[in-house]
């Protein structure tokens, strides 16, 4: 008999293309009118025929690929929402996001924040905002270094790692997705004329006039409503509440909290530990009715015995929650004294250095 040769083909590892380049949000002629990246500091025309772009609003900042990529990554990434993606559904609704003048109704104040990991997100009567970057009113900005990728982009000398690729074959860029939910929330935040003069008054926007903001967030919502649009997992979801968010982290082991609001130990515990306090009061109400019930001369044995095991119960527990609160103080304080030491430590070293 002969045997059969089988001639096997080495396979060819496929590597996934990264998503296709989109446009950006808004249109060209709708984009606020803003004046042209400045000049360096340290720059003078006359001196320098070729001058250095600089990142909107940023005058100290060289615009390239990797000084933009630096700038979006602290101005609208939200990886750390974007980990706990899935449990999001305990924070908050899918795209619930009120406007400006419901959040005035409901006595919500307007808190500035610059971490875009904070938009959006409320405790007690604070709703935390963050303004909108100069850059995301850029139409070149958004075409040359949000919708393609590093491989795409090119420096401000007009170099780039794509060089030779035509412009079908740049790829959509890592904070596309991030800068465009940024931008879109504020299309839900603003829908009103009264809206848009709470969000100009507060500086989310600039004060480009009502009816050029119509158009301009009208075109917004189209571009992003069309199918296959990329969106960042934490844009699925609109207003989130940083209690339940911090209480995930602690759920996750992610860490102690996901923002630590709490400036002393009185407005922490005091925060924190209301549930308890309502327990405790709660346990006495029942104590005090189960020893009327105990005392009555016709009781029966199997209620007294339920009476002593509840009672004896609540006596633990009072005594295993004092110990848990001192040993969080404990813990909280020891934590802030290491964290303390580190930084003096690291101040230190780099003084000597």
């Amino acid at each position: 008999m002969s045997k059969r040769t089988s001639s096997s083909t080495p396979s060819i590892p496929l590597t996934p293309l990264p998503p296709p380049r989109h446009p950006p949000p808004f249109a060209q002629h709708l984009a606020p009118t803003r004046p042209p990246p400045q000049l360096r500091n340290n720059e003078d025309p006359a001196d320098n025929p070729t001058p250095t772009l600089t990142i909107p609003d940023h005058p100290g900042i060289a615009l390239t690929t990797l000084s933009a990529s630096l700038f979006l990554a602290g101005e609208v990434s939200v990886d750390r929402l974007n980990a706990i993606a899935r449990h999001l559904w305990v924070a908050g609704r899918p795209h619930h996001i009120r406007s400006l003048h419901r959040q005035r109704m409901l006595g919500r104040r307007i808190v500035i924040t610059e971490d875009p990991g904070m938009h959006l997100l409320w405790v007690d009567d604070i709703l935390f905002l963050k303004p909108v970057p100069e850059a995301l009113w850029s139409w070149s900005f958004w075409d040359e270094y949000i919708c393609a990728g590093p491989e795409g982009a090119r420096d401000a000398d007009g170099e780039g790692e794509g060089e030779g690729e035509g412009e079908g074959e740049r790829r959509e860029g890592k904070f596309f997705a991030a800068a465009v939910g940024l931008l879109a929330s504020y299309t839900r935040l603003i829908g009103h004329p009264s809206d848009y003069r709470i969000a100009v008054a507060e500086g989310l926007i600039p004060d480009m006039g009502w009816f050029k903001w119509s158009l301009l967030s009208a075109d917004i919502r189209r571009t992003i409503s069309t199918p296959n649009f990329p969106k960042e997992k934490r844009w699925r979801y609109g207003e989130l509440r940083l209690a339940r968010l911090n209480s995930i982290y602690k759920a996750t082991f992610r860490g102690y909290s996901y923002y630590y609001l709490f400036t002393d130990y009185n407005s922490y515990f005091g925060k924190n530990f209301q549930v308890l306090l309502i327990v405790f009061a709660y346990t006495s109400v029942i104590l005090a009715a189960m020893q009327v019930v105990v005392n009555y001369r016709e009781v029966s044995p199997r209620l007294a015995y339920l009476g002593y095991t509840f009672a004896t119960f609540a006596i633990w527990f009072v005594f295993a929650m004092a110990f848990a609160v001192i040993l969080l103080l404990l813990g909280l304080f020891l934590y802030h004294l290491l964290a303390t030491l580190i930084k003096q430590r690291e101040a230190k070293t780099k003084h000597v250095a």
